[in-house]
């Protein structure tokens, strides 16, 4: 890449030459989308990239990676704090609890790479906004995944466990 235009909102910022792989540009934050479009020697576009913030009020968002399950398997289920526009707000990490019907939670944890907290204990603080539980099913036909925190209420997901 040669060039990097950088936009807030729609409104251009600037544009800078790409050295050493990056292009730096000191910004104030501002709510909303931050875009930067990047540009060969020739003035061609060559790639684009977006950052959108949180927006609204922030909750608790629970979304297994399927919503059925084989029996015996294990479910991923990302948890998220986000806005009311669906987007992750990276700036409000909390203490949040999980607790599982129907299931086995084997381990809830963030990508924290500085941390002494116990993967087994159902609790743990998000990092930029994420967590992650890992479940096993149960006996029943189904898994109900709760998850809250002090801050943003709780929020559920059911796995139905097909058979």
């Amino acid at each position: 890449m040669y060039a990097v235009e950088l936009y807030l909102n729609g409104r251009k910022l600037g544009r800078k030459k790409v050295k050493n792989c990056m292009a730096s540009f000191k910004v104030v934050y501002e709510p909303g989308t931050l875009s930067a479009v990047a540009y060969d020697l020739k003035g061609n576009q060559r790639g684009q990239s977006q950052l959108v913030s949180a927006q609204g009020k922030t909750s608790i968002c629970v979304a297994p990676e399927k919503l059925q399950a084989a029996p015996n398997s294990v479910v991923y289920v990302d948890v998220m704090l986000s806005g009311e526009n669906g987007e992750r707000e990276a700036n409000a990490d909390e203490k949040l609890r999980v607790s599982v019907e129907g299931g086995e939670l084997l381990g809830f944890g963030s990508a924290n790479p500085r941390t002494e907290e116990r993967y087994q204990s159902g609790e743990f603080m998000t990092y930029y906004g994420m967590a992650q539980a890992i479940i096993r099913d149960g006996e029943s036909g189904h898994i109900q995944v709760t998850v809250s925190g002090d801050h943003y209420g709780s929020s559920s997901a059911m796995i139905e466990i097909s058979k």
